[in-house]
């Protein structure tokens, strides 16, 4: 523990957020972490710029919630899941790479829209899960699963089956969900890029844009309309 003589280092406070024993001192478990009596001992309360670098800090460990009883159970226990997952998948070392990346995704979706809200608010973290994330969550994460199910048949028939909408509808969920899920963990920097990659991958010639049409009607321009002799 630091002295109680001089201030607390900035990195004591961060290694006491770390600690149990800050669950032990908070009367109640909702409140943000910076209200914790045990990182601010009388006569060397934090300053605010510690104080909101602590609620950063928390905000980016936690995800943006605090939750608590049965919720709290259910996501440790898809995290405890997916970490065994892992481990068989790498022991094993027999499982088809697309499946074991559809399984990966499944478990990361569900994490992505129970732990960590469309909004973070440090210093005010959310302790429930709202029913549109569950239903965000369970639509990602059967979108993942369903391509663990098809898989041999997708494959089998060289891409999207004919006479199979469903194929279609789970693939386009699954972009959208994927990029919802960045979103909400990483910030919009990388959707933003993503979708102009997939916007641009559908800009050729037999796309939404028909790039070879706009590129022959300028040329067509330029052949009729020769610039102004100065």
């Amino acid at each position: 523990m630091p002295s109680s003589t001089g201030p607390v280092p900035f990195v004591s406070r961060l290694a006491l957020f770390s600690s149990p024993k800050h669950e032990d001192s908070m009367s109640d478990p909702t409140k943000p972490i910076s209200s914790d009596p045990a990182l601010s001992p009388p006569g060397q309360e934090m300053t605010e710029g510690e104080r909101r670098a602590l609620e950063m800090v928390e905000a980016a460990e936690t995800g943006g919630r605090k939750l608590l009883g049965w919720q709290a159970g259910l996501v440790t226990t898809i995290a405890v899941a997916w970490c065994l997952f892992q481990m068989y998948a790498a022991w094993n070392g027999t499982l088809v790479p697309t499946t074991l990346r559809a399984i990966h995704l499944a478990f990361a979706f569900a994490l992505a829209f129970l732990v960590f809200p469309f909004r973070k608010t440090p210093g005010r973290p959310q302790v429930g899960i709202p029913w549109g994330d569950w239903l965000l969550g369970l639509l990602a994460t059967g979108s993942a699963a369903y391509f663990v199910i098809e898989y041999a048949n997708i494959a089998a028939n060289g891409g999207i089956r004919d006479g199979v909408p469903a194929d279609l509808w789970a693939g386009s969920a699954l972009v959208v969900m994927l990029l919802l899920a960045a979103w909400r963990t990483i910030g919009i920097a990388m959707p933003l890029i993503s979708t102009a990659f997939i916007l641009f991958a559908f800009m050729g010639a037999k796309g939404l844009l028909n790039l070879t049409r706009l590129k022959s009607r300028d040329s067509h321009f330029a052949d009729h309309c020769p610039p102004k002799q100065v």
